[in-house]
């Protein structure tokens, strides 16, 4: 699944060659909405301070998934 901003855009090839050799619809995947459960969640994405961080350093950061 692919998603950009805000709004849902489902892959419609498939990403490996083995996929695209065993299917037999070729490289073309299709949404099954029935076998699948949309939730609403919130990324928040955490990141040390820079001024924390030694020098030379990439500070580290986290995405957490928030569901509700």
């Amino acid at each position: 699944v692919v998603q950009t901003k805000r709004e849902f855009m489902p892959q419609r090839l498939c990403p490996s060659e083995e996929c695209r050799r065993v299917t037999k619809s070729g490289d073309t995947l299709h949404l099954q909405t029935r076998g699948s459960k949309f939730v609403k969640f919130q990324e928040i994405k955490l990141q040390e301070l820079p001024n924390q961080v030694p020098m030379g350093h990439i500070p580290r950061s986290m995405s957490v998934h928030c569901r509700g």
